[in-house]
């Protein structure tokens, strides 16, 4: 029981710390257009990282706290899904670019030859 209460504390704590960080970034950015996918993957992958250098650390010191770190690295993927789901609205507003195929056909059009011959 005492492992599944670290788990949810890192799972906890970790998912306010980034929806935190990320209301702070929103206050800080009134502009919706910029920064946002800046701003909606940043802690996801501060957070993925971080947790498994807590659980490596707490295996080496053998003190229990495994948890923690596997908690926070959950953490992470909620973040990253919230974050996902952030830039998808961005594309519905019009904010987020054009993919990089799409901007490319359009630039430059290329006629390949056909294969149908061979």
């Amino acid at each position: 029981m005492k492992g599944f209460l670290w788990f949810l504390l890192g799972l906890g704590g970790a998912t306010l710390f980034g929806l935190g960080l990320h209301a702070l970034a929103d206050a800080f950015n009134p502009n919706p257009c910029r920064y946002r996918t800046i701003s909606a993957l940043v802690m996801p992958l501060v957070l993925g990282p971080g947790g498994i250098f807590l659980a490596t650390r707490s295996i080496r010191r053998q003190d229990g706290r495994v948890p923690l770190g596997i908690g926070v690295v959950v953490a992470s993927l909620v973040v990253l899904y919230l974050g996902l789901r952030i830039i998808g609205e961005l594309k519905v507003q019009g904010c987020a670019p054009a993919t990089l195929k799409t901007s490319l056909l359009e630039r430059a059009p290329v006629s390949l030859p056909s294969l149908a011959g061979r």
